[in-house]
C-alpha cells in the first residue's frame, strides 16, 4: 500500500466521512498501489470535509475528457512522495451506471452502499460495501453496460459476461451468505415480488450465472426501473453510445497514426495546461528524463513529448541527402582518379560551385529546423490552452548564437540568419511554465557522451547555467546523484507546480 492511500483512508475514517469503495474490492489491494483506480461512493453531507482531507494531502482535482465525464462523478489524482506514483481516485456522488462513455442510469442505493459499508479484513483501513450488495451491484451494472447485441445473445441464453467480470462474480459469491443476500435484494428490489427475490437469490446462492440468473434479474430491474433516473431513452443511449464510442476509436486512430499529438483524450489539469522543458548539455540525460516523465504523467494526464534537437530523434530529408552524399563521396574517393583529379583541390573550378551548393542546402535546412520549432510551438501553446502538458527535450535560445539550441548560421549568409532568428524569436514568445535545468560537470559528460570537441562541451556546460528564462520557474537538478532521486525529485517539483 502507498503512504498516500493510506493517510487518505486514515483521515477519512478519523473524520466520520461517511463512504465505501463500492465497486472491485476484488482488486482493491491493486488500487491502492496506484496500479488500478480506486471508486469511492462519498455522502453529500461530508463533501466539504472531503474535500479539506485531499487538499491537504496535495490531492489535485482533474477535468474529464468528455467521453469518461459524467454526472455525479468527478476524478481525483494524488501523488506518492516516496515511490513518485500517481494514484487515481473516481469520486461518486451517486451510483451511475450505464453504457460505455454515457452513463445513463443512476442507480438509487447510494444510501443503502453507504450503509452496508464494512472495514476490509485484508488492510482493516478502507470501508467496502458488503459482498452481498456488491453482487447485486454488479450484476445490475453489467446488464445495464450490455448493448443489443449483449442483451439479445442473453435472450438466446447465451452467457455475456466477459473474463474480468467472472473471475469478480467468483470472488464475490465466496464471500457472500444468504441471510444478507435476501436483505440487500428486498432493499434494492420491488419487495412485492418476493418469490422472484428468493428465486434470484437461490440462482446467485448456486453460482450459476445461466439464462435463468438473467431473466430473474430483467424481471427485478424492470419491476423496479421506475425508481432510476435515466437521463436518456434507451433507444438514443444506444445510439449515442456508438456515436461516442466510434468518435473516441476514430480520435486515437488520428493521434497514433497521424502525429497529431495535440489532440486532448485524457484528463486534464484543473487549473489549466502546463509546458515543462528540459535543457542541458550533452549527456545530462535530457531524452531519457523526458520520455519518463512523459510515460509517468500519461497513466491517467493528457500529455506529450516534443523532441526540438536535430539528433538521432530527428528524421528530415537533409540530413538522409548529407549521408547518402557522405556514401558517395566516399565511393568517388575509393575509384581510379582521373586526369582533372590530379589537379589540387584548391584549384579546381567546381571548388566554389560546391561550397555554394553545400551553403545553401546547409542554411536551408536550418530555416527549416527554426520554422519546425517555432510552428511545434504553437501547437504546444494551443495544448496547453486546452489543458496538456507538454514535456519537451531542449527548448530555443538567442542568448547565444551558433551552438546551443540557438541560431546556428553564420551572420554572413544575411538572408537566411535574419530568417532562422525570426523563427526562433517567435517561438520564444511562447515561454515554458517550468524549465528544468539538468546540471552536469565536464568530465560526466564526456564520460557519458564521448566528444571529440572537448571545448564545444566545456562551453555547453557553462551555458546552461547562463541560460535566462525571465518568465518561467526555473529549477536546477543535479544529474550526478542517483537516477531514482533525481527522478523523484524531478516529479515532486511537477506535482507541486500542476
Amino acid at each position: 500500500m502507498l503512504t498516500i492511500t493510506k493517510k487518505l483512508f486514515e483521515e477519512l475514517n478519523l473524520k466520520h466521512v461517511q463512504y465505501v469503495h463500492f465497486k472491485s474490492n476484488e482488486h482493491l489491494s491493486e488500487g491502492l498501489k496506484g496500479i488500478t483506480d480506486l471508486d469511492i461512493l462519498i455522502s453529500s453531507e461530508d463533501v466539504s470535509t472531503y474535500e479539506t482531507i485531499m487538499s491537504a494531502l496535495s490531492f489535485k482535482r482533474v477535468n474529464s475528457h468528455r467521453f469518461s465525464s459524467y454526472p455525479g462523478v468527478e476524478d481525483w489524482i494524488g501523488f506518492d512522495s516516496e515511490t513518485g506514483k500517481l494514484i487515481h481516485i473516481h469520486l461518486h456522488y451517486h451510483l451511475v451506471t450505464g453504457k460505455k462513455f454515457l452513463k445513463e442510469i443512476e442507480l438509487p442505493w447510494s444510501k443503502i452502499a453507504l450503509w452496508s459499508g464494512l472495514l476490509d479484513k485484508e488492510h482493516n483501513l478502507v470501508k467496502i460495501v458488503n459482498p452481498s450488495f456488491e453482487i447485486i451491484l454488479l450484476l445490475t451494472r453489467i446488464y445495464f453496460k450490455a448493448g443489443a447485441y449483449k442483451h439479445l445473445r442473453q435472450i438466446m441464453g447465451k452467457n455475456i459476461l466477459q473474463k474480468d467480470e467472472k473471475k469478480e462474480l467468483n470472488y464475490l459469491s465466496a464471500r457472500i451468505n444468504e441471510k444478507d443476500l435476501l436483505l440487500y435484494a428486498k432493499m434494492c428490489f420491488n419487495r412485492s415480488k418476493e418469490s422472484l427475490i428468493k428465486d434470484f437469490v437461490a440462482k446467485v446462492l448456486s453460482k450459476k450465472t445461466d439464462k435463468r440468473t438473467s431473466q430473474l434479474l430483467n424481471s427485478l430491474i424492470k419491476e423496479n426501473l421506475f425508481y432510476c433516473s435515466k437521463r436518456k431513452s434507451p433507444l438514443i443511449s444506444y445510439f449515442e453510445s456508438w456515436v461516442r464510442k466510434l468518435e473516441f476509436h476514430f480520435m486515437q486512430i488520428l493521434k497514433a497514426k497521424t502525429g497529431k499529438w495535440d489532440l486532448i483524450l485524457k484528463k486534464t489539469p484543473h487549473n489549466g495546461g502546463k509546458i515543462i522543458a528540459f535543457v542541458g548539455c550533452d549527456g545530462s540525460g535530457k531524452s531519457t528524463v523526458t520520455k519518463e516523465i512523459k510515460d509517468w504523467l500519461s497513466w491517467k494526464i493528457e500529455s506529450s513529448q516534443v523532441y526540438f534537437g536535430t539528433g538521432d530523434h530527428f528524421f528530415s530529408f537533409y540530413k538522409s541527402f548529407k549521408l547518402f552524399a557522405i556514401r558517395f563521396r566516399k565511393r568517388k574517393a575509393a575509384a581510379p582518379k582521373k586526369k582533372d583529379q590530379d589537379i589540387p583541390k584548391e584549384t579546381r573550378k567546381d571548388k566554389v560551385y560546391d561550397s555554394n551548393i553545400v551553403a545553401y542546402l546547409e542554411n536551408t535546412n536550418k530555416v527549416k529546423v527554426a520554422r519546425r520549432v517555432f510552428n511545434n510551438l504553437i501547437r504546444i501553446g494551443r495544448y496547453r490552452m486546452n489543458g496538456g502538458i507538454s514535456v519537451l527535450d531542449r527548448y530555443p535560445q538567442l542568448q547565444f548564437t551558433g551552438i546551443y539550441d540557438g541560431a546556428k548560421i553564420s551572420s554572413q549568409y544575411k538572408k537566411y540568419f535574419e530568417r532562422e532568428v525570426k523563427y526562433l524569436s517567435l517561438a520564444r514568445d511562447i515561454q515554458p511554465d517550468i524549465v528544468f535545468k539538468l546540471i552536469v560537470p565536464l568530465e560526466v559528460s564526456l564520460q557519458r557522451k564521448p566528444d571529440p570537441d572537448p571545448e564545444t562541451v566545456k562551453r555547453k556546460v557553462e551555458i546552461t547555467e547562463l541560460l535566462e528564462f525571465p518568465d518561467s520557474k526555473v529549477f536546477r537538478i543535479d544529474t550526478t546523484q542517483d537516477y531514482g532521486k533525481e527522478l523523484l525529485e524531478i516529479k515532486k517539483i511537477i506535482w507541486e507546480n500542476i
